[in-house]
């Protein structure tokens, strides 16, 4: 019986090292176009100052782009935002960049827009988040992700570099994992 709560206590650390589970959601999505699985699903929306996105020219402005998937509440998404932004200002050097995508804020509320925004800002992140349309492949490929964090690498010509990046980009080993497929696909490797 001792043994009960050690064995509770390892599987709560194991989750919080690794990632969340996806919130709860009120309906499942169709899943992405399989015939297009190598592309990121192309998308129009908004970031969270209200700018128009575009897939297109988001991939394409940029040698690499690191999509990165989160929401409010996981742990390990608020513990890598700074992580992110560190390497959102890495990236710009070297002519990438950093794009994340909280799911809570897919809906377009505004509160959970504020709410993500603020998180942000005491995290001191300043990375750009997107809020792909409703009706767009990408929005059906966030609400499909089920670990978070995770990440995509993605070149400019919009194709998905590798499998998803699951668990925080900071933990050894994934940022070694992640540092290889960015010098791969900036030609620094």
């Amino acid at each position: 019986m001792k043994k009960l709560p050690f064995t509770a206590l390892a599987l709560a650390a194991l989750l919080l090292l690794t990632g969340c589970a996806a919130p709860s959601q009120e309906a499942s999505p169709p899943p992405p176009d399989e015939t297009d699985a190598e592309y990121f699903p192309a998308f129009t929306g908004v970031d969270f100052d209200g700018e128009s996105v575009d897939s297109k020219t988001l991939f394409t402005g940029n040698k690499v782009t690191v999509v990165n998937f989160w929401y409010s509440t996981c742990g390990p998404c608020l513990s890598e935002l700074a992580a992110l932004t560190a390497l959102d200002e890495s990236l710009r050097e070297r002519g990438g960049q950093v794009v994340a995508i909280n799911v809570d804020t897919l809906s377009g509320d505004e509160k959970e827009i504020a709410a993500a925004r603020s998180i942000m800002a005491d995290k001191g992140a300043s990375h750009r988040n997107v809020i792909p349309d409703a009706d767009s492949d990408a929005h059906f490929f966030a609400m499909s992700v089920t670990v978070f964090p995770t990440s995509y690498v993605v070149d400019g010509e919009g194709r998905i570099v590798g499998e998803p990046i699951v668990g925080r980009i900071d933990r050894k080993g994934i940022d070694d994992e992640l540092s290889a497929r960015l010098d791969q696909v900036l030609g620094d490797g």
